[in-house]
């Protein structure tokens, strides 16, 4: 457990971020946001939302938000390592559906 909250900071500090994760089960599988805070002020910088079933090799992300004035600034990318974080060895299914600023990432 140490070295799992030990790598999360190590990633906060690398993005310049706060994260924080739920979610809820669902089933067998598991429903989860993550999300990325200015760590100065607490502002919400944007969000992840992904599911997880046991059967499947990896999370599969259901959405992405990155607020419009936090955008191209790399708080996606922040997301999607905090998410590679908590299942680590596995694939990641980028889900298939995306908008044109999702395409560009």
């Amino acid at each position: 457990m140490r070295e799992h909250e030990a790598g999360n900071r190590i990633l906060e500090e690398r993005h310049g971020v706060r994260f924080s994760t739920w979610g809820d089960a669902a089933g067998r599988g598991y429903n989860g946001t993550v999300a990325a805070d200015d760590p100065s002020g607490g502002e919400r910088l944007g969000h992840l939302d992904y599911q997880w079933h046991p059967a499947d090799p990896g999370p599969r992300i259901a959405l992405v938000s990155v607020g419009r004035e936090h955008r191209r600034r790399g708080v996606a990318t922040a997301l999607l390592d905090r998410l590679r974080h908590e299942f680590p060895g596995r694939p990641v299914d980028p889900g298939g559906y995306s908008t044109p600023e999702g395409g560009a990432w």
